[in-house]
């Protein structure tokens, strides 16, 4: 795979993106302020990714558009990759991410191995049937805003 840097500077402080070989790790941060971390992407789930952002069903449509308009007062990312896996809605400042399932998701197996690697990791995640988010938005979402709310909460007090 190849790597590639973000750096600061540039004309009036724009950030760039500068390749840097194939697998040479970075050894440094790049000047500046910015957090980042790099992870290797595999270029099928990055393609994947794409096309889903494309192509949504109407569970997923309705999803974003409360998530992106609601006012939850965070940022949501679609089908965004975190440790190799893909996220249908990742709030990267919480880490949070709220799943849709339908039925070919029932007792999966994979998708518990999954939620657990990413538990470890420190991800909260939140699973709904698409169902019930064409059926109970407003449901969903107060739930959504209800664990932002206490993420938010315990962010605070770990920074105090």
């Amino acid at each position: 795979g190849e790597y590639l840097r973000l750096q600061a500077g540039g004309e009036g402080g724009a950030l760039t993106l500068r390749r840097i070989g194939r697998d040479k790790p970075i050894d440094s941060r790049p000047p500046g302020p910015y957090r980042w971390t790099m992870q290797r992407i595999d270029p099928e789930l990055g393609d994947r990714a794409r096309a889903n952002r494309q192509l949504m069903n109407e569970a997923e449509a309705l999803m974003w558009w409360h998530l992106r308009r609601k006012g939850l007062g965070v940022k949501f990312r679609r089908q965004h990759i975190a440790l190799g896996k893909l996220l249908d809605f990742a709030c990267l400042s919480l880490k949070l991410n709220v799943e849709l399932d339908g039925s070919q998701h029932r007792d999966s197996e994979a998708d518990m191995i999954r939620d657990a690697q990413l538990r470890a990791a420190g991800w909260t995640i939140l699973r709904f049937w698409s169902w019930d988010v064409l059926a109970e938005t407003e449901a969903v979402i107060r739930t959504i805003s209800r664990t932002i709310d206490e993420l938010e909460r315990k962010k605070e007090t770990k920074t105090s």
